[in-house]
């Protein structure tokens, strides 16, 4: 009789709260995961269930694999097919280079950046099988060789989405034969479904642990929490407030005549030696509630004598590193537009450190507010408008309205629980970045019978539309009109669940490397290239796992990890699939041919410090090793490094200690100096 296996792996999207995680993601095999799978989350038809059994118990030939393909519901799936992709194509795809230089539209035509789903539409023959209308498929024999198996949707079914649970991880074709397969795949919501906010979701899922995540936090009225905001992993993101209330100056000096970076103007919390362009009186309102806008402020004073006063409304950021302003500003024709301050606070920046990037606070276009020739104030430009340059990214379920000429408003997500009324509409949203952002508008979910439809499962998408879900925004993507947000031409954010090649086309003009500057090495200057490393990177089409943003992030947070990372300072994330590297001082010692005892301390060897140097920079950076190997103390060297790893993967070598952070200046040559290049 062949095996009835069930294959239920909840990675994120499937009812109460996320266990832990084996497959995929850990050491098994093919083989090993269909042999260690469990029973189904939701048992569903049991009845169909019993009769495909039965079925197979009456087939005698043992080469075929049958099985039954379901949402998460448990309701069975009818129509579209199931395809065996060899993992040799997945890897003949992997051998030609991405392209991250094209626009957007260009971007979206291309055949190898999408490690499934271009192979499924290339005119490749691919071992498939039909979903029928009962979602029984049929596999009749299994083809030799490993292979991803892959659920893809019919062309007129709008309703779920390619990808499954077993399209991640290759199977061999023995662990499939006399199989019997319920494969789990994820719903979509149709494009009637709306934003209903994240209090919806607590009647099932219970509160959850993204509250007190980075995106959860990442938009919030000054010093007053939501009630999907928690602070037990951002205890200083309040702590600039403490400025406002001690009624601060900030002074901006040596400031440059071009467009301006941090670097280009140091900003100081007492006069300066020479007079300063700019002065900025950071306030507080004690006639105001705290949740009133106005209730802190700033001024802005120009060397000339002109003032300025600006109601803050929103922190943006500030529970990892960096934390900036927005103030609202009135439009002629009703409602609010907003604008992001010329200066950011950086929790690890220090007033000490020679560098003005490096400093707590930082100059931030100061052009948008300063003519630099004149020393008059001004005001930003519409087009730099917090709504249409940053709020997409920021909120859930947004949308942007207006233009250059008559200001943009914004809105996202009403919501029972919010606590800010954006475009002034009278109605208070979600902002930040809630359930929606990654499992798409719930109203269908949440109002239709049975209830696990009609909403995006991430852990059941192909793995190119998972990481996308993080790709969209961690990214130096520019929108459709240029802007920082990747907005489509009527202003919208993408919905979850697209695939990157709609992006592109619809959301996209500039993708991610074709202006940031890169080091001569490939590795990212500059902060929110992530998912373009990660594009890059040798994981992202690997035959053996295609690897996503989720193996190593958990973006429910989990139990307050750095960087949201399952398992931080740890190598056991890396060794669940290199386990040949798991003794990394073996490793270290083969790789550089010098062994390394680091005894009681062995936290000093970690994948992470070789293979993903903090190249790129967002704040202030770190202190790295301080080379006092010459005897001139002149020529004493301080090594920086981002606060932003690299995503690539790869090694980079001392050669290159002299352009950008490498490993060897981090943990390496505090013991051997003497191999760096001189400066």
């Amino acid at each position: 009789m062949r095996r009835a296996l069930a294959l239920s792996l909840c990675l994120f999207a499937c009812e109460g709260p996320i266990g832990p995680r084996g497959y995929p993601g850990g050491s098994l095999d093919g083989a090993a995961a269909l042999d260690a799978a469990v029973e189904p989350h939701d048992a569903g038809d049991r009845a169909d269930r019993a009769a495909l059994e039965e079925a197979s118990a009456l087939d005698a030939n043992t080469n075929g694999l049958t099985g039954r393909v379901r949402d998460p519901s448990g309701s069975t799936v009818a129509g579209g097919r199931v395809v065996l992709v060899p993992t040799a194509e997945v890897a003949r795809l992997a051998s030609t280079a991405i392209d991250l230089t094209l626009d957007g539209l260009a971007a979206s035509l291309a055949s190898n950046d999408e490690p499934l789903e271009d192979l499924l539409a290339s005119e490749r023959l691919l071992p498939s099988a039909a979903v029928g209308a009962d979602g029984s498929f049929r596999f009749e024999p299994v083809p030799d060789g490993e292979a991803f198996v892959v659920y893809v949707p019919a062309a007129d079914d709008a309703l779920h989405l390619p990808g499954g649970e077993l399209a991640r991880t290759p199977f061999a074709a023995e662990s499939l034969r006399g199989a019997t397969l319920e494969l789990r795949v994820s719903g979509a919501p149709s494009a009637r479904a709306r934003y209903i906010g994240s209090a919806s979701c607590l009647n099932c899922h219970a509160r959850h642990s993204l509250f007190a995540s980075g995106h959860a936090l990442t938009l919030r009225i000054p010093g007053v929490s939501s009630a999907h905001q928690e602070l037990s992993a951002g205890a200083r993101i309040d702590e600039a407030l403490g400025a406002f209330v001690a009624d601060a100056q900030l002074y901006f000096s040596d400031c440059g005549a071009g467009p301006l970076q941090a670097s280009d103007c140091r900003v100081s919390t007492s006069p300066p030696a020479a007079p300063a362009q700019l002065r900025v009186r950071l306030g507080r309102d004690p006639t105001l509630r705290p949740d009133e806008v106005g209730s802190y402020f700033v001024e802005l004073s120009s060397a000339a004598g002109a003032v300025q006063r600006h109601p803050l409304a929103l922190t943006l950021g500030g529970s990892r590193g960096v934390q900036q302003f927005v103030v609202r500003s009135a439009l002629a024709g009703g409602g609010f537009t907003h604008f992001v301050l010329p200066f950011s606070y950086q929790l690890a920046g220090d007033d000490a450190r020679l560098a003005a990037a490096d400093q707590r606070w930082v100059a931030y276009r100061l052009q948008d507010w300063l003519e630099l020739a004149s020393g008059a104030l001004r005001t930003p430009d519409n087009a730099n408008a917090f709504e249409r340059q940053c709020a997409g990214c920021h909120s859930t379920g947004f949308v942007a309205r207006g233009s250059a000429i008559e200001g943009y408003r914004g809105s996202a997500v009403a919501e029972p629980d919010g606590v800010y009324d954006l475009d002034g509409d009278g109605r208070k949203e979600l902002l930040a970045v809630g359930c929606e952002a990654c499992h798409g508008p719930g109203s269908e979910h949440l109002e239709l019978v049975p209830r696990g439809q009609r909403i995006v499962s991430p852990g059941l998408l192909t793995p190119e539309r998972q990481s996308l879900l993080c790709g969209v925004c961690h990214a130096r993507h520019l929108g459709k009109g240029g802007e920082q947000a990747p907005l489509d031409e009527m202003l919208r954010m993408p919905r979850a669940g697209t695939s990157r090649a709609a992006f592109l086309a619809q959301h996209v003009s500039r993708i991610e490397s074709s202006e940031p500057p890169l080091f001569p090495t490939g590795d990212a200057k500059v902060r929110y290239q992530q998912y373009g490393d990660f594009l890059r990177s040798p994981k992202y089409r690997s035959a053996k796992l295609l690897v996503t943003c989720s193996d190593c992030h958990d973006a429910h947070r989990g139990a307050g990890h750095v960087s949201d990372l399952r398992q931080p300072k740890s190598n056991e994330s890396c060794a669940a699939c290199h386990a040949a590297q798991r003794d990394v001082t073996s490793h270290v010692a083969a790789s550089i041919r010098f062994p390394h005892d680091v005894g009681v301390h062995p936290e000093l060897l970690t994948c992470t410090q070789c293979h993903m140097v903090k190249s790129a920079t967002s704040g202030a950076r770190s202190l790295a090793l301080r080379d006092a190997t010459d005897p001139d103390p002149a020529r004493h060297q301080q090594y920086l490094h981002g606060d932003r790893a690299s995503h690539r993967f790869v090694f980079v070598d001392r050669s290159h200690a002299a352009e950008q952070p490498v490993a060897a200046t981090l943990g390496c040559a505090p013991c051997h100096g003497e191999l760096l290049p001189v400066p």
